[in-house]
């Protein structure tokens, strides 16, 4: 509680879950390089996190906005800035008003818990194409929890598989399957993966 200030150098290319977690003294944050992963609410609780200028606070490079390490605003529509790269793990985590996220053509990755218990968020549109979901990205988003069909796809990415079948065949329109894709599919029993997949995330078929 006694740390005000922290510089992270360009080597720095990860910070993990919780890394500044309730450092309520820390009031400046300089990042002098690109992050490549911000962990779950890495900075909550700051005093550079309360007081960031703008609803939408990024771990910034010395080259601009990139990494959205949360959002502090109250809109029910909300927009994610065109220079945004990546939305990191839990930056809406738990948001309580939001109902509706454009996300932009420059956004590839989502994060862990990105969008995890926004209970009202039901109208997400994702612009770009995705080279990675995390884990329970949108897990308790009124959107996943009422959409229609059995393959929640963004583009060619197969984020989750929202059915109850035996057996699954996968669209050869898909060429990536999301981590956690089939996420403790219990009624899954055989997966046909066509030829148009190219790349399988991490656990993509682990069942708890």
């Amino acid at each position: 509680t006694e740390l005000t200030s922290v510089v992270i150098p360009a080597s720095v290319k990860t910070i993990g879950s919780y890394a500044f977690s309730g450092c309520t003294a820390l009031a400046s944050v300089k990042f002098n390089g690109t992050l490549d992963s911000v962990g779950l609410l890495a900075f909550q609780d700051t005093a550079w996190y309360k007081n960031y200028p703008t609803d939408f606070v990024y771990a910034s490079s010395p080259s601009g906005f990139n990494v959205l390490v949360g959002y502090k605003g109250s809109d029910e529509e909300v927009t994610v800035p065109a220079s945004t790269t990546m939305i990191a793990d839990g930056a809406f985590y738990n948001n309580k008003t939001i109902t509706s996220v454009t996300i932009p053509l420059r956004t590839t990755e989502i994060g862990d818990y990105a969008f995890y218990g926004c209970k009202k968020l039901e109208d997400i549109t994702i612009k770009g194409a995705l080279n990675e979901c995390g884990f329970m990205a949108f897990e308790g988003t009124a959107w996943l929890n009422n959409f229609a069909g059995e393959f929640v796809i963004s583009g060619t990415m197969l984020i989750k598989y929202n059915g109850n079948k035996d057996v699954v065949y996968i669209p050869n329109t898909v060429t990536k399957i999301a981590s956690y894709a089939f996420y403790d599919c219990k009624d899954v029993t055989t997966v046909r993966v066509p030829a148009s997949v190219t790349d399988i995330g991490t656990n993509a078929f682990y069942l708890y």
